[in-house]
């Protein structure tokens, strides 16, 4: 459906907003307060987990109703939830949010790999290619935030961010001009068909003249 579109830009203004986290060392921002800061740090990620996971029901024809009663809500309430947790309690959840935020992307890299033809189309197989990479880029940050890998920094998951962005726009303009082409094969299937019926009535027409005229002759 066209809502796909949709889905994807706002995918891309969360994901590039969250992003820029990561850029406080080497960019000089205006004063935000801890709390906000907070707020949008880890409501960015799981905004643009959750519309990644309803790009891929649109992208891959699912209907879940079920389960987007409840993303849908979760979308506009996330924010101010964390917001009113305060910075104590983010603090506390850092960790077990970052472990639940994984549950869109794996459900996304299963809806991708169970109901797209990315066997044969090299659009799904991108988008499930850049989640996967995506993914385990990560799970690396993840290890790294939890101290099981003892080196590191917690930024790999912003070279997923592109994968994944640049992958969903080519997947997407895959699908756009693969429609257009059907859509101008039909059109010319259709041009086709209405100048052979116009040959025929004129044909036809032809001919009923030509039997007129030698009834009228024979008279």
């Amino acid at each position: 459906t066209e809502s796909v579109y949709g889905w994807f830009g706002g995918f891309l203004v969360v994901s590039a907003a969250w992003a820029l986290r990561n850029f406080h060392e080497s960019l000089t921002f205006p004063h935000i307060p801890s709390r906000v800061w907070e707020t949008l740090v880890l409501g960015g990620l799981g905004l643009s987990r959750l519309m990644l996971l309803m790009f891929v029901l649109r992208y891959s024809g699912q209907q879940m109703p079920r389960l987007e009663r409840w993303v849908r809500p979760a979308l506009v309430l996330l924010l101010p939830l964390l917001y009113l947790a305060g910075e104590s309690v983010l603090s506390l959840i850092r960790v077990p949010y970052y472990t639940a935020c994984a549950g869109p992307m794996w459900l996304s890299i299963y809806l991708l790999a169970r109901h797209s033809p990315w066997r044969r189309e090299a659009g799904p197989a991108l988008v499930l290619g850049a989640l996967v990479g995506s993914e385990l880029l990560a799970i690396h940050d993840w290890l790294v935030a939890v101290n099981l890998l003892p080196y590191g920094t917690q930024l790999w998951q912003n070279y997923g961010l592109g994968l994944v962005v640049g992958a969903m726009t080519l997947a997407l303009a895959q699908r756009y001009f693969a429609a257009f082409a059907t859509a101008r094969s039909l059109n010319q299937q259709l041009e086709q068909g209405i100048a052979r019926k116009t040959a025929e009535l004129d044909a036809n027409y032809r001919q009923m003249a030509a039997y007129e005229k030698a009834v009228a002759l024979a008279d």
